[in-house]
């Protein structure tokens, strides 16, 4: 059954259009109100419905963002103002992929992706490439049966697959890929159907690779809080090796004569245990003993 979301996508390819060819802030300014009012407001009422529909689909909490039309030129070559596109994106409330869904001139898509992953999550996501490849295929697989494939605005990839894999890895194409995002376009009947309808039914296709991106997040957050706890194991080892060298606290304060502590406990015997405020709060006559 259709819903008014089908006409939201309409006019935003529409507003695009046009602004993709006029992107000045003098053709957008009059129009401002216009496309908060036909794109913008129903576009945060469909991603608030949507984020509800993902949490029953996944059984966890996702909360909805509807993307910015303002760019960010500071940085940019291209200093065009606006960003001729809707984008908005479903992110989990635990670490995890989130969903997105996109309407432009040329595409209206709904997809799944880590975008650009960091240094950790890339090691781990490639350990588990490494051993666990043919699940992740599979994923993809699942994905690619309803036209599903890796964004045109996804990292681009590595020219080599990074050491230490070899260059002839059966997974090789996927390790040279620093992010997995994937869209596919809306399936067909998706007009009649309606666009809520329409997404919810696309989900199960993009589960499997959530499922196996989760395992990436989880792999590098265990190795992230070993290596806290190797930390710690490491401070109480090196605190316990200087008690032990050391028989009292002015010997020790000795060894350490620069330490920030060490300074604080002069000062603090210095004034009579007092801190410096309660001995500054009283007129002094006299200098205080021990200096």
């Amino acid at each position: 059954m259709p819903d008014g979301f089908v006409q939201m996508v309409d006019r935003a390819v529409g507003f695009f259009t046009e602004l993709a060819a006029h992107n000045t802030k003098d053709w957008f300014n009059p129009r401002k109100a216009g496309y908060i009012a036909d794109i913008r407001k129903p576009a945060e009422l469909m991603a608030d419905l949507m984020a509800a529909d993902l949490s029953r689909l996944t059984g966890t909490a996702h909360q909805a963002k509807v993307m910015r039309i303002y760019r960010d030129v500071r940085f940019s070559r291209d200093k065009f103002p606006y960003n001729p596109h809707l984008h908005m994106t479903w992110k989990p409330g635990q670490p995890g992929p989130a969903f997105l869904f996109g309407v432009a001139p040329d595409y209206a898509v709904f997809g799944l992706g880590t975008f650009e992953m960091d240094a950790p999550r890339l090691a781990a996501f490639r350990v588990l490439l490494d051993r666990h490849g043919d699940d992740l295929e599979g994923a993809l697989t699942t994905a690619r049966a309803i036209g599903a494939g890796f964004a045109d605005w996804d990292t681009p990839p590595l020219k080599r697959v990074p050491k230490p894999y070899a260059a002839d890895h059966p997974h090789a194409d996927l390790l040279r890929r620093k992010s997995i995002t994937l869209t596919a376009p809306l399936t067909t009947g998706w007009r009649e159907a309606g666009l809520l309808s329409t997404l919810n039914g696309m989900v199960p296709a993009f589960l499997p690779l959530r499922r196996a991106l989760i395992a990436v997040w989880q792999l590098h957050l265990r190795d992230r809080t070993n290596g806290q706890v190797e930390g710690l194991n490491r401070t109480s080892k090196d605190a316990t090796v200087w008690r032990v060298h050391h028989d009292d606290q002015a010997r020790l304060c000795t060894r350490l004569a620069d330490s920030p502590a060490c300074n604080a406990a002069r000062r603090r015997i210095t004034l009579g245990g007092r801190g410096p405020r309660a001995h500054g709060g009283k007129p002094r006559t006299s200098e205080p003993d021990g200096l």
